[in-house]
Order: structure tokens, then sequence, then C-alpha cells
């Protein structure tokens, strides 16, 4: 067993790449924009055999203040003072772990979770938050060993096989959403962003999502994040992980965008944004796009990311409906949440809503 706070990229890359389900949440190169961007620490576990073959990994991150580097620096005292409390050190991970051996999967995982209660203990962190990787088919199987240390949040995503035809695929969609994306196509151009110009909308465009002010610090905010994960992601050589950026327009004006990043021939979105504009159907067009993308690149899966598999709120059974709505399979995966210092993580929440209402009066992008 091996953890350490940096590690060769090539290395990392090429043994994630491995398995069939690693994900660019686990990639070396989304450690590094996080890195750069947010300033959580990244935390590479690697597991070895008796051979001293590697047989899984997992990325971790330490986060060691809520507000990280998106605020402004008028906000930098407050910014601080979660930590300076230590009540807001999270220990995270996304879409992991990455099990290499699946003969001895039960084994290396029961491993794995003793080793994040070292590190969450060594960190003195109050609470630890993962995500596991859905295009691993043992999800279930794995349920009680989760189960025995977390609360565990039943969770999922529908995830689109590209590898089919696209004409195969949308076949498949229904009615309402190919006319949808007709409709969209009519009046809606997608553009990749390719430049510092466009990347400036992009960012524009998120604040207007984030519904906040349109100030000078949210806006120098998101572009500054965004640009970050542009350097990391987008202008580097690593063969295994390609991430785009997309935008819809309506004539001059950006209606929806999307960050899509592939690792390993597993695409999976995030940042998806819209103005907000009635009947926006920047969305539809931006996804059927994704699945175009995906296919002439030659990867093999599309990952919507997120949906509540039992909805209760409208917000979460629209989000359910539209991303069901692409062909995708439905996919398990669950959120492993532990509190080890319940006193600090009362404080906490109660700090976070004192900041979303500062972040709100401020025109803060959160």
């Amino acid at each position: 067993m091996e953890v350490t706070s940096s590690t060769d990229e090539s290395w990392w890359q090429q043994s994630l790449a491995r398995s069939a389900y690693s994900t660019i949440a686990q990639s070396y190169r989304w450690s590094q924009a996080y890195l750069e961007a947010l300033r959580d620490i990244p935390l590479y576990v690697i597991v070895r055999d008796r051979t001293d073959a590697v047989v899984a990994q997992l990325l971790l991150f330490v986060i060691n203040e809520y507000e990280r580097r998106m605020s402004p620096p008028y906000n930098r005292a407050l910014r601080f003072l979660p930590s300076r409390l230590g009540v807001g050190t999270r220990l995270v991970w996304s879409y992991g772990p990455v099990i290499h051996v699946r003969s001895q999967a039960t084994e290396i995982l029961k491993v794995i979770l003793e080793t994040i209660e070292r590190i969450a203990a060594g960190w003195k962190v109050a609470q630890v938050y993962g995500t596991t990787p859905p295009l691993d088919d043992r999800a279930e199987e794995y349920r009680c060993l989760y189960q025995a240390s977390y609360r565990v949040q039943h969770w999922g995503t529908f995830v689109t096989d590209v590898t089919n035809g696209v004409d195969v695929i949308w076949n498949r969609f229904d009615n309402k959403t190919r006319n949808d994306v007709r409709r969209a196509e009519r009046n809606l151009t997608v553009i990749e962003v390719t430049d510092d110009d466009l990347l400036t909308k992009f960012a524009l465009l998120a604040v207007r999502f984030n519904d906040v002010k349109r100030g000078k610090p949210s806006v120098d905010a998101a572009l500054r994040y965004y640009r970050t994960f542009w350097k990391n992601l987008c202008e580097t050589n690593d063969s295994l992980s390609v991430t785009k950026f997309f935008l819809a327009f309506e004539g001059q004006q950006a209606r929806a965008g999307v960050m899509l990043s592939s690792f390993n021939g597993n695409v999976t979105q995030h940042s998806v944004i819209s103005d907000g504009s009635k009947g926006n159907l920047g969305g539809p067009l931006l996804t059927w796009h994704a699945i175009k993308w995906a296919h002439s690149q030659g990867l093999r899966t599309f990952d919507l990311v997120g949906v509540n598999p039992s909805p209760t709120s409208p917000e979460e059974k629209g989000i359910y409906f539209y991303k069901s709505r692409w062909a995708g399979a439905y996919r398990t995966q669950y959120n492993l949440i532990k509190v080890l210092e319940p006193f600090k993580a009362k404080i906490f929440a109660g700090y976070v809503k004192v900041q979303k209402g500062l972040w709100n009066f401020q025109g803060i992008t959160p």
C-alpha cells in the first residue's frame, strides 16, 4: 500500500487505463486541474500485491476550505475561517476506486476502505465523501462493505453506448427527443471553444447559469477556473484523455454550454450550463452533439452524470426524465458519506449557509 501526494503522470495514466471503467475523475490531469484551480490536495492511493504488481488505484482530494480559490481577494479572511477552526477539512473522491484484479476485488476494497480511514484520521478531516464508479458492474456486490463504514445513498446515471452507429442511437430516441433536436438544429449552432474569447463567453454563461449577479469578481473567478481547466485538460498531449468545451449559439448569443472529458474511451459531461431562457433547446442540441462527437472519436461510452433513482423534488424528477431520454442504460452508483466529527460538521454546515448568502449578495459564483 502506498499513499503519496505526487506520482509520475505517465505511469499513473497508463496503469489506470488497464481498467475499462476508469474515467477522467481518477486521472492525473484531473488532479492537477483541481490542485491549481481550487487548491484541493491530491492523494494517490496505490495498492500492490505480494509481487509488487499494482492491483488498484484511487485518487483522493483533501479539501481544506469550502470557498477555495473562487472568491475575490476581499473575502480572503472568511475564506480561511473553516480551516482555521478545523471544521472545513474533507476527504473526497469521485468514480473510484479503480480495481484491476477482479478475482480479489472484495479483499482489495477492504484494504482501500481501511486506508481511507487512516488517511482521514491523519488529516483530521470532519467528513468523508465519495462516489463509486458506475461502469463497475460489481457495485451491488460491494454494497455491504460500503454500508459497514458509510451512510450509503443510492444514486445512478445513464450511460449511452456510443460504439453503436449514430443512426442506431437516434432511432432509439422517442419522438419528443428527436423533435427537440430537429427544432434546435434549425435555430442554434454548436461551436467548439478554441480560444480565450470563446472561453470567456463560456465563463459569462456559467455566471448567468448560477443565478448570481454578473459582477466583476464573479466573472473573474469563473474565468480563472475555466482557464485553469483548459490549461490542464485541453492543452496537453495525453493520448488517453481529451477535453472539449462546446457552446450552442443562437445568432451571436450563447444559449448553452458543456464541458466533455474523456479518458480511456469513457466520456463524462461537466459544467452543463444554459442562460435559462424560455424554450431554450441548447441542452438537447449539445447532448446530441456530445453523442455524435464521442462516436466520431472512436470512444465507447457517454455518461450524463448523476440522477436520483427515486427523485422527490420537481428538479430531481426533471433531471431524471431528461437524462433518461438519450438511449442510455441506467447504471447504479453510490454516494458514500461519513461524518467523523459531528459537532464540527454542524458548525461547517452553518458556515456554508452564511457563505452562500454572501456569495449571492456579492455576486460570486460558487
